[in-house]
């Protein structure tokens, strides 16, 4: 039996990594949480992540930080990455998809969907 989707959310907002952790689990995914940036990144190198939820605005390390180191690691550069940010305006991410809060929980799970059939 095939091991089940681990999504790793990086987020310091209790209430949506709620959300997105009930949103994955119905979607029979692994949900893995961590509320800060060095926290995540320990996370996304020591486990086995398959796609990675990321916020901007963390403490420890910002999602920026997080997003250019997991890119410099070998065994992340290549795990998809989706950027989750109340930041406004067109922002454009190197290296990760990106997705403005607040957003429609369907079209998250589609995109997340898209991303996972074209890494696998």
């Amino acid at each position: 039996m095939a091991e089940p989707i681990r999504v790793l959310v990086i987020d310091d907002d209790p209430h949506l990594t709620r959300l997105l952790s009930l949103l994955l689990e119905m979607e029979g995914w692994e949900a893995r949480v961590e509320c800060d940036g060095l926290a995540g990144l320990q996370r996304a190198l020591e486990d086995r992540v398959d796609l990675i939820l990321l916020d901007l605005m963390l403490p420890g390390l910002s999602g920026w930080q997080v997003l250019k180191r997991l890119r410099e690691s070998e065994k992340t550069r290549l795990t998809p990455v989706i950027v989750l940010s109340a930041r406004g305006g067109d922002v454009h991410v190197e290296g990760a998809d990106y997705i403005s809060k607040p957003f429609d929980p369907q079209q998250l799970v589609e995109r997340m969907r898209g991303i996972l059939a074209e890494a696998s």
